[in-house]
């Protein structure tokens, strides 16, 4: 098998900041049970597309809490700047026995539904109904694509837009989820769709929840059914629970445990357009483990004697 490790876009604009680390030596990794037997997942908890696979490989475990089909390891580069140390490039790669690095979220997701397919399959064994499962994957993935550009755009004249197109998406996923009689999307099947819609819908209620006012009306009944469905399953559970002591070890915003805080922490740059100021910034003055120095340059700048907020020029 050829392992396919070409840079995503998408991966790139939707994810957010994490911390910094040397390299991805197996000896040197925090937490890193060192047993061949099972493939390494190096991914930033931070990120929509590596909760994806992290779920999708959580569901293949007996006891999620507790994985024993992979080795879960955090990374802690900054996305885009990880040294190809271990021939890994990217936030969410999968190592397999061969030492092949796999990488690119979406197809990896897929791959670990097939691989470890004695576990349970992600996928409907109906030819239609797994047509069905990529055709929900494709049709909402304009839910992610509003997200960022909705967290990025710094003109408040076009917020009430965003909402309103946003809004009309989620009409959308609401209006599809009763097409069958549920809990998910394609019935009683819990599917890679469910996952990858899931992970964006968390970031649109929290992250624009907290920076954009945004709020997901009680109306839609089927969506609020299905996301408390998929929320309370223990795989999902997993990943939305407060960090551990390894994340709090690990990324450079170890301010606060809470999931959602940490969510909002990650994206501030984004909802003011400064990831790249933001790279800068961790990458002089970051730490593994350590605090939110962006949040404090910020801070620092709004209490400084000459008065509001200047940017910070990255040339």
């Amino acid at each position: 098998m050829s392992s396919f490790n070409q840079a995503n876009s998408n991966d790139t604009e939707a994810s957010s900041i994490i911390g910094q680390c040397t390299n991805f030596d197996p000896s040197e990794l925090r937490d890193v049970n060192l047993n061949a037997s099972v493939p390494y997942f190096f991914f930033g908890e931070y990120c929509p597309f590596a909760n994806y696979v992290w779920i999708a490989l959580l569901e293949k475990e007996k006891d999620p809490s507790n994985p024993q089909l992979f080795h879960p390891v955090h990374v802690c580069k900054l996305l885009g700047l990880f040294e190809q140390t271990a021939g890994i490039k990217r936030g969410t790669s999968l190592a397999d026995l061969e030492g092949q690095i796999l990488a690119e979220s979406a197809i990896l997701a897929d791959y670990v539904d097939v691989a470890f397919a004695p576990a349970g399959s992600l996928s409907p064994s109906d030819v239609i109904m797994r047509f069905n499962m990529n055709f929900l994957i494709e049709r909402h993935s304009k839910l992610s694509t509003m997200y960022m550009e909705f967290l990025l755009c710094q003109d408040s004249t076009k917020y009430t837009e965003f909402s309103n197109s946003l809004l009309n998406l989620l009409g959308v996923l609401n209006a599809d989820l009763k097409t069958y009689p549920g809990p998910y999307l394609l019935g009683e099947q819990f599917t890679l769709a469910d996952i990858n819609i899931f992970v964006f819908v968390e970031r649109i209620k929290v992250v624009l929840g907290h920076f954009r006012s945004f709020v997901i009306p009680a109306s839609l009944d089927a969506f609020w059914k299905w996301y408390r469905t998929t929320a309370a399953r223990p795989s999902v559970q997993v990943v939305l629970r407060d960090r551990s002591a390894t994340s709090m070890q690990t990324y450079s915003f170890q301010d606060s445990p809470s999931r959602n805080q940490y969510l909002i922490a990650t994206n501030e740059c984004f909802s003011r357009n400064e990831y790249e100021l933001c790279k800068k910034i961790i990458a002089e003055k970051g730490s593994p483990g350590g605090s939110n120095v962006y949040r404090q340059y910020i801070e620092n700048l709004s209490n400084s004697d000459e008065g509001g907020l200047k940017r910070h020029k990255t040339n």
